[in-house]
């Protein structure tokens, strides 16, 4: 069996997300700010996919085990020697930086998923596409506090983006999220590496929003009173 291509590897992990999320914490609606950069000037200096969520930041890398490139091998080596003397980024890389590789099999096809850092062989053991799938969206729902500092993320993303010399390349965004009444908002981000936006003010305007609706809603469903007649 042929391994399918990258964006359908991509295009199906994040309609997996968003239905274990929405499934796992449907009283818990969450602004996320997810980007697909496959084809975009951010693709070669961070990688395909880069997720926001309260608390949560993760860029993941996507490839097939039959793209006989080098350009994620060299990548790679100048990231380690870049980290070798930072252990506080190598801890950083290793939890939101990941790594997807998808192989074909007999019958099925595989897939292989570990930090960036370690998918040319490392000290982490490498999970399942599922696994990977379930384990964000749980790590995501049950999120309470910024798994790092906003700015030591920043300055990894910088690294990493510096490595190309595109350092300064961008791209603008999405802020998606979901009211408490169902209702979606999108708000545009000027620039999606610009990751010191604040997600809590933004679900805070999308809740104040869905209140608003639901109370106008209220009013207009509400029972005309009837006056007394003589």
């Amino acid at each position: 069996m042929k391994d399918p291509y990258e964006n359908i590897l991509i295009g199906n992990f994040l309609y997996s997300l968003g239905l274990v999320i929405g499934r796992r914490f449907p009283d818990k609606p969450l602004p996320g700010v997810v980007n697909l950069l496959q084809q975009t000037p951010l693709d070669g200096p961070l990688g395909d996919v880069l997720l926001r969520y309260p608390g949560v930041v993760r860029l993941i890398e996507f490839k097939r085990a039959s793209n006989n490139s080098d350009k994620e091998s060299d990548k790679l080596d100048t990231l380690k020697l870049s980290l070798e003397n930072e252990p506080a980024l190598q801890q950083v890389s290793r939890a939101i930086h990941w790594y997807v590789e998808s192989s074909k099999g007999p019958l099925d096809w595989r897939t292989r998923v570990c930090p960036y850092l370690d998918f040319a062989g490392g000290q982490s053991s490498p999970l399942d596409f599922q696994a990977f799938t379930q384990s964000l969206a749980e790590t995501v729902g049950k999120a309470q506090a910024e798994e790092f500092p906003n700015a030591l993320i920043q300055h990894y993303l910088d690294a990493v983006a510096a490595f190309s010399g595109k350092s300064g390349t961008s791209s603008s965004g999405l802020l998606v999220s979901v009211g408490q009444d169902g209702t979606l908002h999108y708000i545009a981000l000027e620039s999606i590496r610009e990751l010191r936006q604040e997600l809590q003010v933004h679900r805070q305007q999308a809740d104040e929003r869905s209140a608003s609706i639901a109370q106008e809603r209220a009013l207009e469903h509400k029972p005309q009173e009837k006056g007394l007649s003589l």
